[in-house]
């Protein structure tokens, strides 16, 4: 019982993860437009996109991933898809020397970031979420509820 409240308990975790993630973006489209501008990976209006359809899609995920059913899985799949892509774009502003805000979270972009944190962080996210995937998996297999 422990165990099984211990793995709800991640996922929640996980899931609010990025629902923090989402919310600042989600009052501040402008503002995260800009952070994405600054990266300089695209050209407009291509950071303007991003910030229209990303923001949604981490709520959506967090929600799902926090429900637990009806594209949990799914949600987890496509989160580490998206950990995998932030975790090359922070690498590569570190490996540019750019002095940027990381637009992760609500930092507003006032604090620039320590690039090679960041890269560790979203490794950390992607074990975790890698661990949840492991997990919903072999639950899948047993045919159990959890």
């Amino acid at each position: 019982m422990a165990l099984r409240i211990f793995w709800h308990a991640l996922r929640i975790a996980f899931g609010l993860m990025w629902i923090a993630a989402a919310a600042p973006k989600l009052q501040d489209p402008l503002q995260f437009t800009m952070e994405v501008r600054a990266y300089r990976m695209v050209a407009d209006p291509v950071p303007a996109l991003v910030a229209l359809w990303l923001p949604p899609l981490e709520l959506l995920m967090g929600v799902l991933i926090i429900v637990g059913r009806w594209g949990a899985l799914a949600s987890l799949w496509m989160s580490q898809l998206l950990l995998l892509g932030f975790t090359v774009l922070l690498a590569s502003a570190w490996a540019r020397g750019l002095d940027i805000s990381c637009g992760c979270f609500a930092d507003g972009g006032d604090e620039k970031a320590d690039f090679g944190l960041l890269v560790l962080r979203d490794i950390a996210f992607l074990i975790w979420g890698g661990l949840l995937i492991w997990r919903a998996r072999l639950i899948a297999r047993r045919g159990d509820s959890a």
